[in-house]
C-alpha cells in the first residue's frame, strides 16, 4: 500500500529544525533531487516533507553547499578492478585472529600481503 501523498501550504513564523537535499546530474531532463524540511510551529506542532515550490525565511539562514567530485584517475592505480587497472589481483593471506594477540606465539606474522 502506498502512502497518499498531500500538499499543504502554511503560513506563519516557524522555527527550521532540519533543511536537507541534494541533487545528483541526470542525462535525461537535468539534475534529480530535492529538498526536505522539518519545521515547529510557536505551538509546538511540528511538520515537515519534501519542498515543493517557495520556501521563505524571516531571518539569515546559513546554507552549506558541496560538490564531491570523482577523482580523474584512480587515487592508486595498482589496485586495478573496477577502476580499470592492469595490475592482476592481489591474494592475500590471514593468519588468523589469535596471531594479532601480543601474546601468542605467531604474533610476528599476522598478515602478509602478495601482488
Amino acid at each position: 500500500m502506498r502512502p497518499e501523498i498531500t500538499s499543504k501550504r502554511s503560513n506563519g513564523l516557524f522555527d527550521i529544525l532540519s533543511l536537507s537535499g541534494s541533487f545528483l546530474p541526470s542525462e535525461i531532463g537535468g539534475p534529480q533531487g530535492g529538498v526536505s524540511v522539518l519545521l515547529a510551529g510557536r505551538d509546538g506542532r511540528v511538520l515537515g516533507g519534501a519542498v515543493a515550490g517557495v520556501l521563505i525565511s524571516a531571518s539569515p539562514v546559513q546554507v552549506i553547499v558541496s560538490t564531491i567530485t570523482p577523482p580523474a584517475t584512480p587515487l592508486n592505480p595498482n589496485l586495478g578492478g573496477a577502476t580499470g587497472g592492469n595490475s592482476p589481483p592481489s591474494r592475500g593471506t590471514y593468519s588468523g585472529l589469535s596471531s594479532l594477540l601480543p601474546s601468542h606465539p605467531k604474533s610476528k606474522r599476522s598478515i602478509r600481503h602478495e601482488v
